[in-house]
């Protein structure tokens, strides 16, 4: 439960969002921190479950929810920002105790350190995560099967600029997902930047800068950016995946 659906639900002298937006925006969100500060009881009117020490550490700052794993291998890339490409560079990254630790200590989770695990150890657990996607997934097959989708794909350009789509808003580039049946496809859509989620960082090869053009709409989206039976094709203001 959180902070706001507990203060709704003690106390009906509460019950209106201007006196929880009153409480919330004076006090901690973290209930590990109002029951370190002493306030948890006052304002929650319950127990915490836990006793927190003035000097004990609250990871909460930065915290982001975390999904669950199954079907992992297809959501890449990872962690809030895609900051790690595969399974097996966010294992390295927990196994070296993340990056940048003790820069970021009085907010980081305390179950976060160096794991010194060996190869075969990293290998096998990319092996375990792996192993909990659904094959119905990967292949759209039912109950995961779809209509046509339109999926918006970023806004052509640079770290400079974004195209102008005509009306003074950036160019939005669309990709077709075409209707899938019960029996799904038989070749399943490709990983971000058509990389495996199981490939260590030493075997990746980094897209190739594409050459400079008058035209800032091309190399923005290529070919092999469509789904396996669509095609490019230039549309007003960008391109857009179309089947064949």
């Amino acid at each position: 439960m959180t902070m706001a659906s507990t203060i709704l639900a003690f106390d009906p002298l509460w019950k209106t969002w201007a006196w929880a937006a009153k409480i919330l925006s004076s006090n901690p969100l973290s209930e590990s921190r109002l029951a370190q500060q002493g306030l948890f009881e006052s304002l929650l009117n319950a127990t915490p479950n836990d006793t927190v020490g003035a000097d004990e550490r609250i990871a909460a700052d930065g915290a982001f929810k975390t999904p669950g794993l199954r079907n992992v291998e297809l959501t890449g890339p990872y962690f809030h920002n895609g900051g790690q490409l595969t399974l097996r560079q966010v294992v390295d990254f927990y196994n070296r105790g993340g990056d940048f630790a003790e820069n970021n200590i009085d907010n980081l989770d305390a179950d976060i350190h160096i794991l010194n695990l060996s190869e075969e150890e990293k290998t096998s657990l990319v092996a375990f995560l792996v192993s909990l996607t659904d094959e119905r997934v990967r292949y759209e097959r039912a109950p995961f099967d779809h209509p046509q989708l339109f999926i918006t794909n970023g806004h052509p350009g640079d770290q400079n600029a974004v195209t102008n789509d005509g009306t003074g808003q950036a160019t939005t580039t669309v990709i077709e997902l075409p209707a899938v049946g019960a029996n799904g496809t038989t070749v399943p859509q490709p990983n971000f930047l058509g990389v495996s989620s199981q490939l260590s960082p030493s075997t990746i090869t980094p897209p190739s800068t594409p050459p400079s053009s008058p035209n800032p709409l091309e190399g923005s989206m290529t070919e092999q950016d469509c789904p396996p039976g669509s095609k490019l094709k230039s549309v007003k203001g960008g391109y857009m995946c179309v089947t064949k």
